[in-house]
């Protein structure tokens, strides 16, 4: 393992942060983390990490032996997936063993089924947006993995998009507004598959997937020029659950 190290050595990437609601990237200082190194702390190459997964699968006469793997790789009670070590994850009837990882502005990924020989590393240079024990089971155990669309970081939130972010209530539902691939996104805290997406127009703003498809979304604002509320289709959207300030149903327990 030729360029797997306590500190960077160059070249080397930047690790990131990310938005929760706009997408863009925040530059991670890279830190010595001191006593809570042996947690995680390492800077390693896919081709280094390989090597790991390789170890883990058929062990080294100078190193450890297969019989010292395969114990360490079995799980201690109380705890059902964790080893010696080693954390453990079924799949499509495998058992995967490796490890997650992560540090400010990165996250990685290495697991190997040590009975086929096979493995998968993931790196990942942001602290978000990576599924770390997800990888492994879609790569070696889904019979079909679904596309997704690509995300890419976000430049710059357009104006009227900016102080539309963050959270919203429509009664006591919880939403959140983000930004996202150019267009906003309304998502419900309360169910993964609830998403609406907006495309901003020169004058206004649309929905253009899910249930506000078609839809203009208003956007009502006080006597200070400040954001008050939304309104799509009649569906109000406001900062605080029952905000008092907006209008029915927004404002009133029980009507709309």
């Amino acid at each position: 393992m030729a360029r797997t190290t306590y500190h960077p050595a160059p070249p080397h990437a930047q690790g990131y942060s990310v938005d929760h609601f706009a997408g863009t990237l925040t530059p991670e200082p890279h830190q010595d983390t001191g006593a809570m190194a042996p947690a995680g702390q390492a800077w390693s190459t896919v081709p280094d990490l390989a090597r790991w997964a390789a170890f883990l699968a058929s062990g080294h006469p100078d190193v450890l032996d297969v019989a010292s793997l395969r114990e360490a790789a079995r799980p201690v009670p109380p705890a059902a997936d964790y080893g010696l070590g080693l954390r453990g994850l079924e799949c499509g009837g495998r058992r995967l063993v490796g490890h997650t990882g992560s540090m400010p502005g990165f996250l990685a990924s290495l697991f190997v089924d040590p009975d086929a020989g096979d493995g998968t590393v993931a790196l990942a240079n942001a602290t978000t947006g990576l599924d770390t024990a997800g990888v492994p089971s879609g790569l070696l155990c889904d019979a079909a993995l679904e596309p997704v669309e690509p995300w890419a970081p976000t430049e710059s939130v357009p104006g009227p998009a900016a102080e539309l972010l963050g959270l919203w209530f429509w009664g006591n539902t919880a939403n959140e507004m983000r930004w996202s691939n150019g267009r906003l996104e309304l998502r419900s805290l309360g169910s993964t598959d609830m998403i609406d997406r907006f495309e901003l127009g020169d004058d206004r703003i649309v929905g253009t997937e899910g249930y506000h498809r078609g839809e203009q979304l208003n956007v009502l604002r006080k006597a200070d020029g400040s954001v008050s509320h939304l309104d799509i289709a009649t569906f109000v959207y406001t900062r605080t659950p029952y905000d008092r300030g907006a209008p029915i149903p927004g404002g009133h327990p029980g009507i709309g």
